[in-house]
């Protein structure tokens, strides 16, 4: 048996707040590794351009990848910035750290383990924005981001409000 929907009509909510809803999606992918012995934030290379559609949405941004920390006695950070700006709390380590962003702990022997992160952004633009993974050394050792040349990839949701 099938069922019929009949509706009058179908709108977009406004930014009344009745109810928010996903504008558009973009997607940025990136096989390679990223390799890195820099104890200072470094781009990945795995990036997305999205357009707001409005300067008062939201983005939602989720970005996956595979981490390797190469041998023991190393540890690795990573975030996601919007242009230029660092999108997570910079806490502990003398603001290195990431409080909400992606970090290992460390270890005595080498690890390769799946990573993620997500962030809710508030850009208030709507003008082209670019976002890209980060990532830096602890230790200066060598860390590696989307690791094993996996598929990285980078989600970004506009969410009208």
């Amino acid at each position: 048996t099938m069922s019929t929907l009949r509706v009058d009509s179908i709108r977009g909510q406004t930014t009344d707040g009745v109810a928010k809803y996903v504008v558009q999606v973009v997607q940025g992918t990136k096989y390679g590794t990223a390799d890195v012995t820099s104890t200072s934030m470094v781009a990945s290379g795995l990036s997305v351009n999205i357009t707001p559609k409005f300067s008062t949405s939201k983005m939602l941004v989720t970005c996956t990848f595979v981490s390797d920390l190469s041998a023991g006695g190393r540890q690795m950070y990573a975030t996601i910035f919007r242009d230029s700006t660092r999108l997570d709390t910079q806490t502990g380590l003398g603001g290195n750290a990431s409080s909400n962003g992606f970090h290992t702990n460390y270890s005595t022997a080498r690890i390769i383990f799946d990573g993620s992160m997500q962030f809710l952004d508030s850009p208030s633009t709507s003008s082209t924005i670019t976002y890209e993974a980060y990532l830096r050394s602890v230790t200066g050792g060598n860390v590696s981001f989307n690791a094993q040349n996996c598929l990285g990839r980078i989600v970004v949701e506009e969410i009208a409000q």
